[in-house]
């Protein structure tokens, strides 16, 4: 890479790192599939984005819940969101299903109930 394209690359993450802070889900999206991306070129960009938002990172509390499928883990992380989100906190769920493989975990859309109280609102669930 040329160092003016490095430099329109970094401009672009920087660009992406100030979405990604300001709330923008979108973003939010796009620098996920930056960072699990398996292409090779996708890693410089992706280790700068990294670099750009860990700064920003200790304010967040990051919970792994794992079990069986039907032990609750859905509406565990129903009830437990609308707790913190009524606390006045932000809520954002990342789940992932690891029995497609390392190679190609897929995320999952559908982790929460359909329910009232999981309608998405402007700070997750309301």
């Amino acid at each position: 890479m040329n160092r003016a394209a490095a430099s329109g690359a970094r401009g672009g993450i920087e660009a992406l790192a100030a979405a990604v802070r300001g709330g923008d889900r979108r973003a939010l999206a796009r620098a996920i599939t930056l960072v699990e991306s398996a292409k090779v070129s996708h890693r410089p960009e992706a280790e700068a984005l990294l670099e750009a938002l860990l700064p920003d990172s200790g304010r967040s509390i990051r919970l792994g819940i794992t079990g069986v499928p039907g032990v609750g883990k859905s509406t565990f992380i129903e009830r437990f969101g609308v707790h913190v989100i009524g606390q006045g906190h932000r809520v954002a769920v990342l789940a992932v299903d690891p029995a497609t493989g390392p190679a190609g975990c897929g995320a999952v859309h559908d982790s929460v109930p359909d329910s009232a109280s999981a309608a998405p609102g402007p700070r997750g669930w309301p």
